[in-house]
């Protein structure tokens, strides 16, 4: 039985979740069956080579080779992110959908169109959905209440951060701030102009060299974005990056994160920032289930003053940023001690594998 991790995706899902959430599927899977795991993937980055290599896993193609080489077996099983799977006929498939199409932004009406008409097909083929973690899970149970039989949690192994020296926090400062601390905040594009002017009232406060860095969906937002940033008296002090530049060092060189108007899809880069102990606030109008809700300070981003007052507080008190870093760093292993216990991380909710 062999099991085909399809390394692509419709879904412009950043590469680095993707590859992640495969690394932490093979990470879960027994060492002795991954002779008979298969991973497809055109362009695969050196990194991942050398991952695959010391985790034991021999068998990458290229998507062109795995279809001339696949054979029908209907006890072969394929995931996938959100990828055409139709040579591999008999497999049973396996859906892990990281993003919706909804949140997708820079998408024509038509494009958008087919691409929830494909989403949906996607769902309706699947065998299993599988969810990576229950904020993903309770967000596709809302939305697509049918498909229920078909959901399953299985929390992925959360993938150990590198550790960075001081000059590579500092190289990552210097590449955004020229070596400012920022505030790295994920937000809307509609959201931008009553964000900026949060931060303008806390400049005017503070007097600091503080900076603010605001990512974006896609580079057409960040462009419109700089238009709206002509004629802002602080535009010095902002910085506008894609989401898809974005990289570890950013989050782990952040002062604190926030998030507003975002999706299950970015659950793992706040795994990562909690585990750098950067501190997080959200937006409580974000559907995190009740039990992410610790994992930062929950807020309303509208309320006037609220902004630039948390901003100021996290400013000053620097015994209070590192108390809300603690605590989100003792939510992450609570959560992945209930894993344990409840048993969703258990290899054998994943597709069978080997003979």
């Amino acid at each position: 039985m062999r099991l085909y991790l399809i390394v692509s995706s419709s879904l412009k899902i950043p590469n680095s979740i993707m590859l992640d959430s495969i690394k932490a599927i093979v990470k879960s899977l027994d060492p002795a069956t991954l002779h008979d795991l298969y991973i497809v993937g055109d362009h695969l980055p050196t990194s991942f080579h050398s991952f695959c290599k010391d985790m034991g896993v021999k068998n990458l193609q290229t998507t062109k080779s795995a279809k001339l080489s696949f054979s029908e077996d209907h006890s072969n099983s394929i995931i996938h992110f959100g990828a055409q799977t139709k040579w591999a006929k008999g497999a049973a498939v396996y859906f892990i959908p990281l993003a919706l199409p909804q949140a997708l932004k820079g998408l024509s009406f038509i494009k958008r169109y087919l691409l929830n008409m494909q989403f949906a097909a996607w769902m309706q083929k699947a065998n299993k959905i599988i969810c990576i973690n229950d904020w993903s899970y309770e967000s596709f149970k809302n939305k697509f209440p049918q498909l229920v039989a078909k959901l399953t949690c299985i929390h992925l192994p959360f993938i150990q951060t590198p550790d960075f020296e001081w000059q590579q926090l500092s190289q990552a400062k210097d590449k955004l701030t020229s070596g400012n601390n920022y505030f790295l905040c994920f937000a809307p594009k509609d959201r931008l102009t009553a964000i900026l002017k949060e931060f303008s009232i806390f400049k005017k406060w503070q007097h600091t060299a503080m900076h603010l860095v605001i990512v974006l969906e896609t580079t057409q937002e960040v462009a419109l974005g700089e238009e709206v940033l002509k004629g802002y008296k602080f535009k010095q002090d902002i910085r506008l990056v894609c989401a898809s530049q974005l990289t570890l060092e950013d989050l782990a060189a952040s002062y604190a994160m926030l998030f507003e108007g975002v999706g299950c899809i970015k659950s793992s880069w706040l795994q990562y920032a909690i585990q750098y102990k950067v501190p997080l606030l959200f937006d409580h109008l974000i559907d995190l289930p009740p039990t992410w809700k610790k994992a930062g300070e929950v807020f309303s981003f509208v309320e006037k003053n609220a902004l630039s007052n948390h901003f100021k507080l996290y400013y000053k008190d620097e015994m209070y940023k590192q108390s809300r870093a603690d605590e989100g760093l003792e939510w992450l292993n609570a959560l992945h001690q209930k894993c344990i216990q409840n048993g969703t991380l258990a290899v054998a909710n994943f597709p069978p594998i080997g003979s």
